[in-house]
């Protein structure tokens, strides 16, 4: 059967399953984030040098990792 968006069906379920692909999401951001910004920053961190870079580029170390691993959720809910 084909996929209809205009189905109350079809969004239901794409709102309930929506819950865990974030909550995965989030989880994984945590986790990847974290480890990214004590690679790349933890010099920076650990010597107290907060310079204006580092004020975007640690919320982006967040967002990247959840950005990548929503997409492949929902691409693997697709399946």
């Amino acid at each position: 059967m084909p996929v209809n968006e205009t189905c109350p069906q079809c969004g239901r379920a794409s709102a309930r399953s929506l819950r865990p692909l974030l909550r995965r999401a989030l989880a994984t951001s945590a986790f990847v984030g974290t480890l990214l910004v004590a690679i790349n920053q933890g010099d920076a961190l650990l010597a107290g040098h907060l310079g204006a870079s580092l004020w975007w580029r640690l919320p982006l170390t967040y967002v990247v990792p959840f950005s990548v691993s929503l997409h492949a959720g929902f691409l693997a809910a697709r399946r």
